[in-house]
């Protein structure tokens, strides 16, 4: 989120720049952006550790584009309705 906000509220120009100041890879940067937009009880589950097992940080990079919709989201990443 905190990459987000510096990208929508000015704080840099690009996600070259944002990378350069972070001191990581802007491919980096793009694999991890789209998960700020991930539903609040996804990112609430991923924090107190009650995602699903195999929701791991190497299936988030690993895994192809998110859909937009948030109930496609869950689905994808093993959450039940």
């Amino acid at each position: 989120h905190r990459w987000l906000d510096r990208l929508t509220k000015g704080g840099v120009a690009s996600i070259g720049e944002l990378a350069e100041r972070e001191n990581v890879h802007r491919a980096e940067i793009s694999r991890f952006l789209p998960l700020a937009f991930l539903p609040p009880d996804i990112i609430e589950a991923i924090l107190e550790g009650t995602q699903p097992v195999d929701l791991t940080i190497r299936r988030l990079r690993q895994a192809p584009s998110l859909p937009h919709s948030w109930q496609d989201q869950r689905s994808l990443l093993g959450f039940s309705e």
